[in-house]
């Protein structure tokens, strides 16, 4: 089997090498490393930019799933009296922080660790492997998800803050004519 001149520069351009001796080429789904040393630390190094990706990919679908719960959700909640659509607004609103906040908190984490190491040619391999596997795409959507998850809080928020507003207004409007009433039935007593 002849790989195409294409697929062959594509391949070759995250061809990386420290010394003539050595040289390490990555691909989206393998990596060739020819180092008369054992490479431990660079494999290592890959699998590790393997997981991260993994993991990044995994928060992916999880937001994705937890969106659609949510649009659920809030249909669901939509076709209840106010009274009920409010509580339920708060309990959409709670898990939706709470998983908002746990999956920023670990993408953070994914996000800082791109700074593992000091050694320039490490750095550059580990580089190179999270471009080849499109980390940042995986990051983005990620990152998109999560925006929409937190404006969509933003807007149940706001709801719920007018609907409070609301039956405190009514509750005021009740409050003053009974107050009238009985200002009314003292009068005429």
């Amino acid at each position: 089997m002849n790989v195409s001149g294409q697929m062959r520069e594509e391949i070759l351009k995250n061809t990386l090498s420290y010394t003539d001796n050595d040289l390490v080429i990555l691909s989206w789904d393998a990596a060739l490393i020819c180092n008369p040393e054992n490479p431990t630390d660079l494999i290592d190094l890959i699998e590790f930019a393997n997981v991260q990706v993994l993991e990044l990919r995994y928060y992916d679908r999880e937001l994705a799933r937890e969106m659609e719960k949510m649009y659920y959700q809030i249909e669901n909640a939509d076709r209840s009296s106010s009274f009920r659509r409010s509580r339920q607004y708060h309990a959409i609103m709670a898990r939706l922080m709470e998983s908002s906040a746990e999956i920023s908190e670990v993408i953070d984490k994914v996000d800082n660790l791109i700074r593992i190491t000091e050694d320039v040619y490490y750095a550059r391999v580990y580089a190179t492997e999270l471009r080849v596997l499109r980390s940042s795409q995986w990051s983005e959507s990620v990152s998109k998800k999560i925006a929409v998850i937190q404006e969509n809080y933003s807007m149940l928020s706001d709801e719920v803050r007018i609907q409070h507003s609301n039956t405190l207004e009514w509750i005021i409007i009740i409050l003053i004519a009974m107050e009238f009433v009985f200002a009314l039935w003292q009068t005429f007593r």
